[in-house]
């Protein structure tokens, strides 16, 4: 793998070897379940459910060796490296549906503050933390994470804000070049609170703001190479809300004086059933009364809009026959 450049997630045996197997992760999600005398290699909680409950989530460059009764987690040169057990909570039919290990929410308030917070764990655990109420708002973002890069804490779980604390940002995907990228922003005085590669866009959307948010995004995205699919909000523009796509699904809800950004149809059918399905390099505008459309360096795209008939358990489906069709 010292040869090798990219994203992977990996597994190896050899038949001379026929009690050991050894996994790899670089940008790909890997975890290793850690049964009664048996382990296992998954890209999914869900795939171990039903054997163990106790997992190591493998971060990046981790090359686990696993054998009768042990596991060895090393960097690529193999140097050891210390890796949390988790014991976990979700159920199957949660972790089937799109498990998650944090949940958190930002708004831009009518005082013009930015108000984030958020919590790992499942959603109850941030709905506890949100007991005493939310400040009235137009403009907001919701997450619920799984973790690529960076543990399953507080300080990873999404939305992640920008040094200013004027802006935040929630993402689906992964940043391909977020180890150059963070080296790059820290050499230039930027913070990070965090392990994770969303992090990175804050900043640099934090870099290329002069005010206008849906410019800052553009100018930022031609910086960050991978997969992406992204919210920005800022406290300076409060009914302002800009998305934007690469190689992961997101879509644009239409409703009356209103409009969302969501990963999923499932997610706006209870609000409406105009959508607009985004496509590779759009980035989104929307403002009250529009939504403007551009690629990343603001050329305007004509968008199709569909009017959703599925019912909400077939949109969560995704047109598949159940849940593992749709996740494979």
């Amino acid at each position: 793998l010292q040869r090798a450049h990219g994203a992977y997630a990996l597994a190896v045996i050899h038949r001379g070897e026929p009690d050991r197997i050894v996994g790899a992760k670089m940008n790909v999600p890997l975890i290793v379940g850690l049964g009664d005398g048996e382990a296992f290699l998954a890209s999914d909680v869900a795939a171990v459910l039903a054997h163990t409950r106790r997992v190591i989530f493998l971060e990046e460059g981790d090359v686990a060796d696993i054998r009768p009764e042990t596991v060895t987690v090393t960097d690529i040169v193999g140097r050891q490296q210390e890796r949390p057990v988790h014991e976990i909570e979700w159920d199957i039919e949660a972790a089937e549906k799109g498990g998650y290990e944090s949940a958190g929410i930002a708004l831009v308030t009518a005082a013009g503050d930015l108000y984030v917070k958020q919590r790992a764990g499942k959603i109850a655990v941030l709905r506890e933390a949100l007991a005493e109420g939310t400040p009235a708002s137009t403009a907001g973002l919701g997450h619920t994470r799984w973790a690529t890069h960076g543990r399953p804490n507080d300080l990873n779980a999404h939305p992640h804000v920008d040094c200013t604390g004027e802006l935040t940002v929630i993402h689906n995907g992964i940043i391909e070049n977020f180890i150059e990228l963070r080296a790059e922003l820290e050499a230039t005085g930027h913070v990070f609170e965090s392990e994770t590669d969303t992090e990175a866009i804050a900043h640099l959307v934090e870099e290329a703001y002069d005010g206008d948010l849906s410019a800052a995004v553009r100018k930022a995205l031609q910086r960050a190479h991978g997969a992406y699919a992204l919210a920005v909000i800022h406290k300076g523009e409060p009914e302002r809300l800009v998305g934007a796509k690469m190689n992961v699904p997101l879509i644009v809800g239409l409703g009356e004086d209103e409009a969302f950004l969501a990963s999923d149809v499932a997610a706006v059918l209870a609000h409406t059933r105009t959508v607009v399905f985004l496509e590779e390099g759009d980035v989104a505008d929307i403002r009250p009364g529009s939504v403007q459309i551009t690629d990343i360096v603001g050329r305007e795209q004509e968008r199709e809009v569909h009017e959703i008939e599925w019912d909400i358990e077939a949109a969560e489906k995704g047109g598949y026959e159940h849940y593992m069709l749709k996740e494979m």
